[in-house]
Formats: structure tokens, C-alpha cells, sequence
């Protein structure tokens, strides 16, 4: 039978902002595993924001990074839930992010990367701006 524990989310922006920490739950098993995703977007729909050249790159650099180093920090085991680092669409990766309570325990450790243009509500949280189609539309669809 597994045990729930809460444990808070917290979102970083490159500027070192952070989010409010926002509540998840995870399962407890005993293992010790890192799980981690490392997305880049660099091309966007909207004409007003500009491409990006290196966030995929970035991305593939701290799959690297993570993949290579994490054993020597106390890991088990090194789970990259992106496939490889590869583009995922919003909607993959906010399923992926639903996901996380069921995949990860409390013995684990969940890491995100995401690289590219961002944007912060009203409310002080941090969102990837869209890819795929122009923040209005993207604002008017909520």
C-alpha cells in the first residue's frame, strides 16, 4: 500500500523569480530515483514574439548534464520523462505534468526544465508563452 505525501511545486524563471508554491501529492514507495523532463521552445506562431535559437539545445544540455551526473548524487536510477529531451506540445506536457503524482514518490526527486519565452500573470505565476498560437487567443481560450 502506498502512503501520500504532499509536497509543494515551485517554479523558477532564469531571473530567479519564483512562483507561488503550488500543493501536489506523491506516492511513497521505497526508491531513491530522479525523474526529470527538459523541454526547448524556440519557434513561436506569433509574429510579435522572436525565435529563439538555443532552447532546444539548452534543454539537450541539461538532459546531458542530468543524465551524466545524477548517479554520482545519491541516485538510483535517472528517469527523463521527455523522451530524449523532445519537443513536446503544450498539451503533452501539461499531461506529462498531471501525471507527476502518480509517477513519483516521496523517496523521489521530480525536476523540470523548460527553456524559452515566458510570461507572469497578474498573480505573480510564471507560464511558457505559447508556441503554437498568439497569447490572445491563448488568453481568450481560458
Amino acid at each position: 500500500m502506498k502512503r501520500r505525501r504532499e509536497t509543494n511545486l515551485i517554479r523558477v524563471s532564469n531571473s530567479g523569480t519564483r512562483s507561488k508554491p503550488r500543493k501536489i501529492e506523491t506516492a511513497r514507495v521505497n526508491s531513491k530515483t530522479l525523474y526529470f523532463f527538459a523541454v526547448g521552445y524556440g519557434d513561436y506562431k506569433d509574429p510579435a514574439v522572436s525565435p529563439l535559437s538555443y532552447p532546444q539545445s539548452d534543454a539537450l544540455a541539461w538532459c546531458n548534464f542530468l543524465t551524466s551526473q545524477a548517479q554520482g548524487m545519491g541516485y538510483d536510477r535517472v528517469v527523463d520523462l521527455s523522451g530524449g529531451c523532445q519537443h513536446l506540445n503544450g498539451q503533452d506536457l501539461a499531461a506529462l505534468i498531471a501525471d507527476l503524482p502518480d509517477i513519483v514518490t516521496a523517496d523521489d526527486t521530480a525536476v523540470g526544465f523548460l527553456s524559452g519565452h515566458g510570461i507572469r500573470s497578474d498573480t505573480g505565476d510564471f507560464f511558457c508563452y505559447p508556441t503554437r498560437r498568439s497569447l490572445a487567443s491563448s488568453v481568450a481560450r481560458r
